[in-house]
C-alpha cells in the first residue's frame, strides 16, 4: 500500500470517529444505539450524488474536503497554524467545552487563524493548480463563508436535507427551511433518522442559483427537548471569543497573583459591586442546561458566605430557584457579568467547593 493511500485511509478513520461523536449525543443507551445508527447508515448506502456541483471536479465535495484536511494537517504552515488554534481553544474562555480540538479543526479549515492572512482553502487551491477550473474554484471558495449555526433537521430527499434556523433561547424556529448537501462520510444519510432533532454545524452557500447550501460535515445532533445542550457550544461561532483568555489565564505569574487575591476576597461584596440584575444566564445542572433570568444575589453574613458559598435567586416560570454561583453563565459573554462569574468559577476550580455548601438551604429556611 502506498504512503499516500495509508495517509488517506488513516484520515478517513479519523473522520468516521468524528462522525460517531456527532450522532452519539442522540444515543442515550450508549454503544448499542451507536451501533444501530452506524448500521442504518451502512444500510442506506454511500452517498454518490451531491447536487449543485458546477463541474465534475467538485462533484464529490466530501472528497475535496478530505483532500483539504490532509493537505492542512500534513504540510507547513498549515500544520503548525492548526495546532496553534487548537491550543488557543483549549486555554481560552470556552475551555470548559468538550471536543475543542475538533471544533478548532473545523473552524480552521474554513477561516484559518483569526487575524491571519494565510487561508487553508486558498493555499490548497493554489497547490492543486489546474485540477479545479475557475468556476469550480469559485464554488469551493464559498466554503469560506461557512458559519456555525443551530438548525432544525427536516426530511431527507433528493440527496439533500431540509434545515432551518433554530432559536435556542426561545425554543422555536427562527427562519425558513432551506436545502443542503452534507460533507460527512455518510452525507445526508446521517440525518435520515433525526428529523425533528437539532444540529449544531457549519453551513456555507453551495449553489445560490439553486438556493442550495452545504453542511460542512462536523457538529452535534440532539433531540429537540435537549437542544439547551447547544447553548454553550454555540458560543464557538465566535472564534475570537474562543481564542481569548481571561486576565488570570495570560501566564503563570498572573494566575498566581489572582489566586492570592481570591483567597482574601469577600466574594459576596465583590459580586454586589459588579453584577447588574436581572440578566439572562445559562444554568448548568445534572440534567443539562437551560436559560433563565437571574434576579438577585442571596445576601447572608460575610462569614456565612465564606462557609456556604455565593448563591443567586433565579426565576423559573412561576417559581424561584436557588442556584450556586459556579452554575451561572451569563448569556452575553461580552458583559462584565460574564467576567465576574468566570472569575468565581476559576477560584472554585482552585479552592474547591465551600466547606459547608450543604447548609445553604437550611439557613434560608431558618
Amino acid at each position: 500500500m502506498s504512503r499516500s493511500k495509508q495517509n488517506r485511509e488513516a484520515w478517513l478513520r479519523k473522520l468516521k470517529q468524528r462522525e460517531k461523536r456527532r450522532v452519539v449525543a442522540d444515543q442515550p443507551d450508549g454503544l448499542v444505539r451507536t451501533l444501530q445508527e452506524i448500521a442504518k447508515q451502512i444500510e442506506a448506502g454511500p452517498v454518490v450524488e451531491f447536487p449543485g456541483a458546477c463541474h465534475a471536479s467538485v462533484s464529490r465535495p466530501d472528497m475535496v474536503k478530505l483532500a483539504l484536511g490532509m493537505f492542512t494537517r500534513a504540510q507547513e504552515p498549515g500544520r503548525s497554524k492548526l495546532k496553534q488554534l487548537e491550543r488557543q481553544y483549549r486555554v481560552g474562555k470556552l475551555d470548559f467545552l468538550p471536543d475543542l480540538d475538533h471544533w478548532a479543526m473545523e473552524e480552521f479549515f474554513w477561516h484559518g487563524l483569526p487575524d491571519d492572512s494565510w487561508e487553508p482553502l486558498e493555499a490548497f487551491l493554489q497547490q492543486e493548480g489546474d485540477q479545479f477550473p475557475s468556476d469550480a474554484r469559485q464554488q469551493l471558495r464559498r466554503w469560506k463563508e461557512a458559519e456555525l449555526k443551530v438548525l432544525e433537521i427536516g426530511e431527507v430527499r433528493d440527496a439533500t436535507v431540509r434545515l432551518r434556523p433554530w432559536n435556542l433561547c426561545e425554543s422555536r424556529p427562527d427562519g425558513a427551511w432551506f436545502r443542503a448537501i452534507d460533507l460527512s462520510i455518510s452525507g445526508v444519510n446521517l440525518y435520515r433518522s433525526h428529523a425533528g432533532s437539532i444540529t449544531l454545524t457549519y453551513v456555507a452557500p453551495w449553489a445560490p442559483e439553486e438556493d442550495l447550501f452545504c453542511a460542512m460535515g462536523y457538529g452535534g445532533i440532539v433531540p429537540k427537548q435537549r437542544s439547551d445542550e447547544f447553548l454553550l457550544p454555540s458560543y464557538l461561532s465566535d472564534a475570537r471569543l474562543a481564542c481569548a483568555r481571561w486576565p488570570w489565564q495570560v501566564d503563570t505569574r498572573s494566575e498566581r497573583e489572582y489566586a492570592a487575591t481570591w483567597r482574601q476576597r469577600d466574594w459576596q461584596s465583590w459580586f454586589e459591586q459588579r453584577v447588574t440584575f436581572p440578566f439572562q444566564a445559562v444554568l448548568a445542572s445534572n440534567t443539562g442546561f437551560s436559560v433563565h433570568f437571574v434576579e438577585d444575589i442571596v445576601r447572608v453574613p460575610s462569614q456565612t458566605a465564606r462557609q456556604v458559598g455565593i448563591y443567586f435567586t433565579v426565576r423559573c416560570d412561576d417559581a424561584k430557584l436557588l442556584v450556586g454561583g459556579t452554575a451561572v453563565m451569563p448569556l452575553d459573554m461580552s458583559t462584565p457579568n460574564a467576567a465576574t462569574f468566570a472569575e468565581y468559577r476559576a477560584y472554585r476550580d482552585i479552592a474547591g467547593p465551600p466547606p459547608q455548601a450543604h447548609r445553604m438551604n437550611a439557613l434560608l429556611v431558618s
